[in-house]
């Protein structure tokens, strides 16, 4: 992957035929799910023991935290990554090296130390470390922090996430945000001119807090031999500006006060404020000595193990080394009372967003009363921002659109013939003709199909898909807002699964993929239209009644039945 003029370019790998199961509504699909060594890149050869939290306090941001620790040890780990689930946008990460002490040299033990703990794409954190004079074999453990918005596409919500690096031939590398964005998180690697002996170590990877040029610094050290070398400096940053489907983030930034110690191992934590969600750490390591051989470095830049706090070790190495560690912290959360311009809801407030100070200032109404159609239709015209693909429509019952007789391909479809296949079940509790992606759960998290496989058809994963899709979970009596449709997803085991919608007028209706027939579902035996899929038994776990954006459908029919590979 590639990121150019802001924008991530994914380079296609031709990996086979995959064949496709379009009929995934009231059938059963074989499937042999990818591992969990598999779904986070390790990249090396060395295998990874991989844990994961999710961390739904503050929703409706949530947080996936994934540890990613080297199960071989060695003296040295080059660009270990681990990588968050699809649902997810990486917003962060950070590094621990764990060191399995040798027999004293010269009365010393070993130690390792961070050299890189940084964003390599959208979805994977990467980083690296080394032993230093003495052989020390060591793990490192890689974390990786993903960020979830209720109501938003995570492909979107990456689309909007921008990152940017700055490489310099000494110590500290710093960078600013762009004007118009938000810090999120930032990383840090060093490395020694091709000809060194020994390497360099991290020092540094934190936020600048500055309120009028906030930013990201960097900064790394050579130790006991003189190294020429570089500092590279990462930042993440996000548009500022009212996501759609969500409404405004806001962001808050902790730092510990410093740990000191006239030497050895010292460290540093910063706690998550309630209410906030972690999305980026950082630390520090400072000595009192400029002298070469004396030096403090970076062993862990780390979440602690309630997973709502920062933990930053430092530590001196065979010659003393004064000096203070510092554990940095930045959150996110929701500002009470937004949601996204494309939709009727309350009335926004100035300062969240340009665009709504500019309608405000042509429609006062807009900001006192409530953010009616009348301002909806004043995004494009004087914000000149697409609603396009974010208003939501309500449905109604229209077979006529869907009551096609050409039913389900016998032949298995694969992705270049993916056209011809009729909408199955889900698309059609989402109001949409096949469009080229994958119709299962979390089909539309990423458009390049040939890296999709069968890992969203994952029976326990589905739920989490769906939710990465911007569907907000609700309950039957709950109401959907912005004029969102009430959809249910039921999973039938071995692959199957099937969707329900709620039409204007409270009915339900569904569709199944083999017949190509869109029915009332009163037309089922026994179930008044009005009643809840299942309405005779409670809910289980792999049931779930969402609010889905929907969009009309196109003008065009549907381009069934087309020669296979047009």
């Amino acid at each position: 992957m590639k990121r150019i003029h802001g924008k991530w370019i994914y380079t296609a790998i031709t990996i086979g035929v995959i064949a496709l199961n379009s009929a995934a509504c009231d059938t059963t699909v074989n499937e042999t799910p990818l591992n969990a060594k598999s779904k986070n890149v390790i990249l090396t050869s060395q295998n990874s023991n991989i844990e994961t939290y999710v961390d739904s306090s503050a929703a409706p941001l949530h947080v996936q935290i994934r540890k990613c620790t080297t199960d071989s040890p060695a003296t040295r780990h080059s660009e270990i990554g681990c990588r968050v689930d699809p649902e997810y946008a990486l917003v962060g990460g950070g590094a621990q090296t764990i060191t399995y002490l040798p027999p004293t040299y010269n009365g010393y033990n070993g130690s390792s130390f961070i050299t890189e703990s940084r964003p390599l794409d959208d979805r994977t954190w990467q980083a690296s470390s080394t032993d230093h004079l003495i052989e020390t074999s060591h793990d490192l453990s890689v974390y990786a922090i993903g960020l979830r918005l209720e109501g938003v596409n995570t492909k979107n919500l990456r689309e909007a996430i921008h990152w940017k690096q700055i490489e310099v031939n000494n110590d500290t590398a710093t960078l600013q945000v762009t004007p118009g964005t938000q810090l999120i998180s930032g990383g840090v690697a060093t490395s020694a001119d091709p000809d060194a002996a020994f390497g360099r170590f991290v020092t540094a990877s934190h936020f600048v807090d500055s309120t009028q040029w906030p930013g990201w610094q960097a900064a790394s050290t050579d130790h006991m031999v003189s190294v020429n070398g570089q500092t590279t400096a990462w930042i993440l940053e996000i548009d500022d500006q009212i996501i759609e489907g969500f409404g405004k983030l806001e962001f808050d930034t902790l730092a510990a006060d410093p740990v000191f110690v006239n030497h050895g191992i010292a460290t540093s934590t910063v706690q998550v404020k309630t209410g906030w969600a972690l999305i980026g750490i950082g630390g520090s390591a400072s000595s009192d000595s400029s002298t070469v051989s004396s030096a403090r470095m970076l062993t862990e830049i780390a979440i602690g193990d309630d997973h709502r706090s920062v933990r930053v070790t430092s530590r001196d190495y065979i010659s003393l080394a004064p000096g203070s560690t510092r554990a940095y912290a930045i959150l996110a959360r929701k500002v009470a009372g937004t949601h996204g311009l494309c939709n009727p809801g309350a009335r926004l407030s100035l300062n969240v967003d340009s665009c709504v100070d500019s309608i405000c200032a042509e429609r006062n109404e807009c900001c006192t009363d409530a953010w009616d159609d009348e301002c909806v239709e004043k995004v494009e015209s004087v914000c000149h921002r697409s609603c396009a693909a974010h208003t939501c429509t309500p449905t109604v019952f229209e077979p006529e659109r869907w009551n096609y007789n050409f039913g389900t391909p016998e032949a298995p479809i694969y992705i270049h013939d993916f056209k011809n296949v009729q909408s199955n079940c889900m698309y059609y509790a989402l109001n949409k003709y096949p469009d080229g992606k994958l119709m299962e759960p979390g089909g539309g998290l990423n458009t390049d199909l040939s890296v999709i496989h069968y890992w969203n058809t994952v029976t326990e994963r589905r739920i989490a898909r769906i939710e990465g899709e911007g569907l907000i979970p609700t309950t039957f009596n709950g109401q959907c807002t912005e004029n969102r449709t009430k959809v249910f997803y039921t999973d039938e085991g071995n692959g199957g699964f099937h969707w329900y919608r709620q039409d204007a007028g409270k009915q339900w209706s569904d569709k199944a993929s083999s017949s190509g027939e869109a029915m009332l579902s009163a037309e089922k035996p026994n179930r008044a239209t009005t009643d809840p899929p299942f309405a005779d038994r409670p809910l289980r776990g792999n049931e779930k009644y969402f609010c889905s954006c929907n969009q009309p459908l196109p003008d065009i029919d549907p381009p069934f039945n087309l020669p296979a590979g047009q």
